[in-house]
Order: structure tokens, then sequence, then C-alpha cells
């Protein structure tokens, strides 16, 4: 498992989760702290230079869903 965040203390990622109003045990606050070292790292891979209007909508062809793949060209 990646290391937790140094710049972060568990008592400042705990009083940020009370101060947004969320009320957690402490092992699943320890435990959502651990982690994020990995979503962060998630978060970045999915991030791109790319806009939504960017997407390849001609890909899907709702007029065709269910089609068999015989009769599409």
């Amino acid at each position: 498992m990646n290391n937790p965040p140094a710049d972060d203390s568990f008592a400042m990622f705990a009083a940020r989760l009370r101060a947004a109003g969320f009320t957690v045990a402490d092992t699943a606050a320890r435990e959502m702290w651990e982690a994020l070292p990995g979503l962060d790292a998630l978060r970045e891979g999915v991030r791109s230079a790319y806009r939504s209007a960017d997407e390849p909508a001609h890909v899907f062809d709702p007029a065709r869903q269910g089609e068999s793949a015989e009769r599409k060209p």
C-alpha cells in the first residue's frame, strides 16, 4: 500500500471531515487517509487535455443499438 500523505497529518484530515459535516469512525477515517495517495494517482491518470466536446460521439450510434454485427456496414 502507498504511504499516507506526508504533508497532511491524520488529525488535520479528520478535522476536515468533521468540518465538512461527516461523522466517520476513526478506523474508517484512517483507512480513507491511507488511501489518498492511490486516489491522487488515479485522479492524475484520468486527467487529460481534452474537453467534453472533443469526445468521439460518432463511435456510438443510438439508432443502431441492438442490431446484430452482420447488419452493420
